[in-house]
């Protein structure tokens, strides 16, 4: 019962934050040569 909950929980978290980083999604790139950048 317990799990069946989690899996809910987490499905509805999944579905809340995809969105969230498609509408990011630009900035990625920036962000990942960003800290390529910063590693070096």
């Amino acid at each position: 019962m317990i799990a069946i909950i989690i899996v809910g929980f987490s499905l509805l978290l999944f579905e809340w934050i995809v969105p969230i980083l498609e509408k990011n999604n630009q900035d990625l790139p920036n962000l990942l040569s960003f800290s390529n950048k910063f590693s070096e």
